[in-house]
């Protein structure tokens, strides 16, 4: 009889809930931290290269060394990118998807909330953290050299490289969000999917940007009116901070009922409803 109070407090069965605990291992950030370093240290390479040939061999475009040691480069870049985002996307979308989502312990739901979406968001800022860092290097070499192409050698590693990773890893977390979790298996959540649809909507601002310094304001200088139309969607990585707010009830919720057996909104109701299950009352004691 001891025993058998030991393991049953009220109503809920500890041994029960103890057989699906993800074990503590799962959500160690070993993976993240091998992610980000992996990324900074090809970030690192692409400096190096910048640093051996960009003023040695990237000042002219009309140079044959230029056409070798650059353009070959973006040419290079850009099918690799093609062929990244054509492989990521079609594996998490035909391959990984779960098409069972309404069947979802919360047990497996909080597993997956912290490897294809935690997880994922971080990657995703730092690349952030790169993309920035190469656009604050382009416009130090403009305040430097005179563009004769578009294709500069901060260009290619700034416009042509770094944002279409960062872009790449965006979309890879939205589809994952998608196809993994149910509270956006059937229906969109608009903070998530500004947070991805902001640098995709940077690209024709760069262009412009780009005609504009090619045509009317050569200078480089950070409050030239060509770079206002880059701060509202600066504001638009505020959109971190509104999916936070719409992901942490549900993950709170989830989260005890895995580790306490209380009662929360089931996979195909999350699915149906995402407003409720996303409600931050479900963060409240009891709720």
């Amino acid at each position: 009889m001891a025993n058998e109070r030991a393991a049953t407090v009220g109503a809920i069965d500890l041994s029960a809930i103890a057989e699906q605990i993800p074990k503590k291992e799962y959500f160690n950030n070993w993976r993240f931290y091998i992610y980000c370093i992996l990324i900074s240290l090809f970030y690192g390479a692409c400096m190096l290269y910048q640093r051996a040939f960009a003023i040695t061999k990237g000042i002219d475009y009309t140079s044959q060394d230029f056409q070798t040691y650059w353009m070959n480069l973006f040419w290079g870049i850009t099918i690799m990118n093609v062929i990244i985002w054509t492989l990521t996307w079609g594996w998490i979308w035909y391959v990984y998807r779960d098409r069972h989502l309404e069947q979802l312990s919360p047990a497996e739901e909080l597993k997956r909330w912290y490897s294809n979406w935690l997880l994922t968001l971080g990657v995703y800022a730092w690349c952030l953290v790169w993309a920035v860092f190469f656009v604050e290097q382009d416009g130090v070499w403009h305040s430097s050299m005179i563009r004769d192409t578009e294709f500069t050698p901060s260009h290619i590693f700034n416009f042509y490289l770094s944002w279409p990773i960062f872009i790449n890893f965006g979309v890879a977390g939205l589809m994952l969000t998608r196809t993994r979790l149910p509270v956006m298996g059937k229906k969109w959540l608009l903070p998530l999917v500004m947070e991805v649809a902001w640098p995709i909507m940077f690209i024709p601002l760069i262009g412009e940007n780009e005609w504009g310094h090619s045509a009317w304001i050569l200078e480089e200088w950070f409050a030239a009116p060509l770079h206002w139309t880059f701060v509202p969607f600066a504001w638009a990585a505020v959109w971190f901070l509104g999916n936070g707010f719409d992901m942490f009830p549900r993950i709170a919720a989830v989260l005890k009922a895995t580790y306490f057996g209380e009662n929360c909104m089931s996979a195909a109701e999350a699915m149906e409803n995402p407003e409720e299950a996303t409600n931050p009352v479900h963060t409240l004691p009891g709720m």
